[in-house]
């Protein structure tokens, strides 16, 4: 079982996008890789791609957050990578992952309701179910690939998940770079 579609937490910023944008009613799902290929995702509709530009320890970086919402359904599905910020190689992986985990646990007023280890195409991952003050619920993978980390989400609120739709998005994302 890859994770459980009950509960879950939204990550920082996103509770914006979730309310400012539309959806635009469409019969096929859209893949998303983005232009290095380095992973694949099926949003249910043509996500949305921002980026933000960071300074960290090691220099500059960039966050790209690719994102659906599905307003009406009160229903949102993105994926988070980023450009120029790898995981230095003496980090353990499994600290990366929690240290993600708990970063997006603070960062939305979330708790962790449950987490475990995993893997992602060879890669070490961390799957988390959280839930924020509100309710609202949402399930993560984190994932670390050649000190690259990739998040995908999706939120909603309890009793209006569809566990299909949430299925095929969280199983849908393929990392394509090798060990």
């Amino acid at each position: 079982m890859r994770i459980r579609t009950e509960i879950g937490v939204l990550r920082s910023g996103f509770l914006i996008a979730l309310v400012s944008w539309a959806s635009i009613v469409s019969a096929e799902p859209v893949k998303y890789s983005p232009p290095d290929k380095a992973f694949e995702v099926m949003f249910p509709e043509k996500p949305e791609c921002k980026e933000q530009k960071l300074e960290v320890v090691t220099g500059k970086a960039v966050m790209h957050v690719c994102s659906y919402a599905n307003v009406d359904a009160q229903l949102f599905y993105s994926v988070t990578y980023y450009d120029g910020l790898l995981v230095p190689h003496h980090v353990d992986s499994a600290e990366a992952l929690k240290g993600a985990m708990n970063g997006a646990a603070t960062a939305t007023s979330s708790t962790i309701v449950e987490s475990h280890s995993s893997e992602i195409n060879g890669f070490p991952a961390l799957e988390s179910v959280m839930r924020d003050q509100n309710g609202l619920i949402s399930l993560s993978q984190y994932v670390l690939a050649n000190q690259r980390l990739f998040s995908i989400e999706f939120a909603g609120w309890r009793g209006r998940v569809p566990k299909e739709a949430v299925n095929a998005f969280m199983n849908s994302f393929k990392i394509n770079v090798k060990p």
